[in-house]
């Protein structure tokens, strides 16, 4: 028996539920990407102390010792995060010229 063909009406009426739950869901997840980017970026201790050139044991010992000049943190319950943009002032704070 003979493969079924589809003429172009057929086709389209049978891929247009496909398409369309492709289409929402694409607009879906490119929403959640807008809203994220609205954020600001949350780094761990480690990406922090790669991110001003520290070792993840000397950034986590100025925070453990209370150190004054250390960049800003954050927690919630046990995490510690930091943002990024606090990151790149207290760079800025503490170059040398």
């Amino acid at each position: 028996m003979p493969p079924k063909t589809f003429s172009q009406v057929e086709l389209s009426e049978r891929l247009r539920p496909i398409v369309e739950s492709f289409v929402s869901l694409l607009a879906e997840q490119l929403s959640v990407h807008a809203r994220s980017e609205n954020k600001p970026a949350k780094l761990s201790t480690s990406e922090a102390a790669s991110f001003i050139g520290i070792t993840f044991g000397t950034l986590s010992g100025w925070r453990s010792q209370g150190r004054e000049n250390q960049p800003r943190y954050y927690k919630t319950g046990s995490r510690v995060w930091y943002k990024k943009a606090d990151l790149e002032k207290w760079i800025e704070a503490n170059a040398h010229e």
